[in-house]
């Protein structure tokens, strides 16, 4: 949508446009659209009454690891759901992101939005106590030449 939009930065047409915000699955969601409706009522249950699961722990936990894996991307769960493919999940998440880059580089050609993007995951995996984006953006010795 950023090309059509760059490229008709004078030309509004009010009736050919709607803005829907979109959230990614939470886990409730996605238990839905692999049509579990019992899990979520059950982990309410034990929420509000807390009981021990025995044996309902480790499915749930299995079941939740899934989630973890697969995410809450609507493209991600469909490819799930269409292929039981975790690899087939990895390619259409992928696909998103390439778009997110595509997008980026139009915005930004210098690539500085990026390479920010890009590196949220090891942002949030390190110790800091905040994202530094001095550190996403210092000068690497390829970008130097």
């Amino acid at each position: 949508m950023i090309s059509i939009r760059k490229n008709t930065d004078h030309i509004l047409i009010p009736s050919e446009e709607e803005r829907v915000n979109m959230y990614p699955m939470d886990y409730e969601e996605f238990r839905w659209a692999l049509g579990d409706t019992a899990t979520i009522p059950l982990l309410r249950s034990v929420w509000e009454y807390p009981q021990p699961l025995k044996d309902a722990h480790r499915k749930l936990m299995r079941d939740f690891r899934m989630y973890m894996l697969v995410g809450g991307m609507p493209q991600a769960v469909n490819a799930y759901l269409d292929t039981n493919n975790f690899e087939a999940v990895d390619q259409a998440k992928r696909l998103v992101l390439n778009i997110y880059d595509e997008d980026f580089n139009k915005i930004d050609p210098s690539g500085k939005v990026a390479r920010i993007f890009a590196a949220i995951p090891a942002q949030l995996n390190s110790n800091a106590s905040r994202y530094q984006i001095s550190s996403c953006l210092k000068l690497r010795k390829l970008d130097a030449f």
